[in-house]
């Protein structure tokens, strides 16, 4: 990003030498300015530009050193908020834990095999102890229309008697 920064301001710097020299006469002729009722004497207008430009490089100094004194005073609160919340956490630390923390989930109401805490996987199911059934999808006992992807017929041959595909108006 710098480099392209440099770049942008090398070709402003050139432009600016190429304007200056192609119009060297023009710069160095006198210009009358009315400002409200006063009358300002021949200025050339290289002064003029030059004027503009320390203008407007002051303003920018003036806006960025304020903005830059607002940033050095929230980095002095943020740094002592930092400390106080440092001391707070080795106060923290020093008593150690407040008590038995309980465990992040509840225990199995119902025991599940695989899962610590449930039955074995080579224990007996509902089946009996030699009926081990296969793992089966979670939806395959479901009827189709409970899933919504039952394929019904077109309305006009539902109930049997053929109606027009439109209503007639």
């Amino acid at each position: 990003m710098l480099y392209v920064a440099l770049i942008l301001l090398i070709l402003l710097v050139a432009l600016a030498l190429v304007m200056i020299v192609q119009n060297i006469a023009i710069l160095f002729s006198s210009v009358h300015l009315t400002i409200f009722s006063w009358h300002m004497p021949g200025i050339p207008v290289l002064v003029l530009c030059l004027l503009g430009a320390f203008l407007g490089g002051l303003t920018l100094y003036v806006v960025s050193s304020i903005s830059a004194r607002r940033d050095t005073h929230e980095l002095k609160r943020l740094r002592a908020r930092i400390e106080e919340l440092q001391e707070e956490l080795q106060k923290a630390q020093m008593r150690g834990p407040s008590g038995v923390l309980p465990p992040p989930f509840p225990p199995n109401a119902v025991p599940i095999p695989g899962i610590p805490g449930g039955p074995p996987m080579g224990s007996p199911g509902p089946g009996g102890p030699g009926n081990q059934r296969p793992p089966t999808h979670p939806l395959q006992n479901l009827s189709p229309s409970s899933s919504g992807n039952v394929v019904l017929p077109p309305r006009q041959f539902q109930a049997g008697v053929p109606r027009p595909p439109f209503p007639q108006q």
